[in-house]
């Protein structure tokens, strides 16, 4: 079990970067994408984060099915703070760069390091109960 949770967690998390990090890197090279090939990014970019659904957000059943619903109350809280903490600094990278492409790239390097830190620390045996 713990190896399809990191398998869909890593699809789900090394994907969406690698399609900021081309809408970035692409608009930085060429000028920009035509709306629809920028919103077809962006359609697979969060499309393929689902996969993360079946990664850590079902791995708080797996580590403790009776205190399932406490941690992924705990994980949500601290991610919600996340996001919102997020909406500030792109504020802030966008008032000092005018850079889309830098707000994608710092977002594909927290997916990316959410990857790692799933890959490397990740179980699904039970820890609690």
């Amino acid at each position: 079990m713990t190896q399809t949770r990191k398998l869909m967690q890593t699809v789900g998390a090394v994907g969406p970067a690698l399609c900021l990090l081309y809408l970035a890197l692409a608009h930085q090279e060429s000028g920009g994408f035509q709306m629809g090939e920028a919103v077809a990014l962006l359609t697979a970019t969060l499309s393929i984060g689902g996969f993360q659904s079946a990664g850590f957000a079902s791995n708080h059943q797996d580590i403790s099915s009776r205190y399932a619903s406490v941690l992924f109350g705990i994980t949500n809280a601290l991610s919600s703070l996340m996001g919102t903490f997020s909406v500030y600094a792109t504020g802030l990278i966008l008032d000092a760069t005018n850079s889309w492409s830098l707000v994608f790239e710092g977002v594909a390097v927290v997916y990316l390091l959410g990857a790692v830190g799933f890959l490397a620390l990740a179980s699904s045996e039970q820890q609690f109960e």
